[in-house]
């Protein structure tokens, strides 16, 4: 949540080569706005990975569009996940838990 302060062009280095499996679990559970843009990033890291390449750094302004946990304020998205995990309520604290114990389960 504290990244959507950071400006759009802010890079991320993860220190792991999880974004295949975070995409497909993140098109499990997104809202349909964002689903063009995380199929799309799929068949984009398929790519790079098969040619021996990382997928990493992305920016913030990339994450926003393909990375479930940042968009643990959209309405859809907190509709699909209710359908699969109990949530207390509609906080995006909340969301994001339900969001890890899912992907934990992925």
């Amino acid at each position: 949540m504290r990244f959507n302060g950071l400006a759009d062009d802010t890079l991320f280095y993860p220190a792991h080569e999880y974004t295949l499996s975070n995409l497909k679990f993140g098109h499990t559970v997104c809202a349909d706005d964002f689903k063009m843009a995380i199929e799309n990033a799929i068949t984009d890291t398929k790519a790079k990975l098969s040619r021996g390449e990382i997928s990493l750094p992305s920016t913030l302004s990339n994450e926003r569009q393909i990375n479930v946990f940042l968009q643990a304020y959209h309405e859809q998205m907190i509709d699909n996940i209710r359908g699969k995990y109990p949530l207390g309520d509609e906080s995006p604290l909340s969301v994001f838990t339900a969001l890890r114990e899912l992907k934990n389960n992925f």
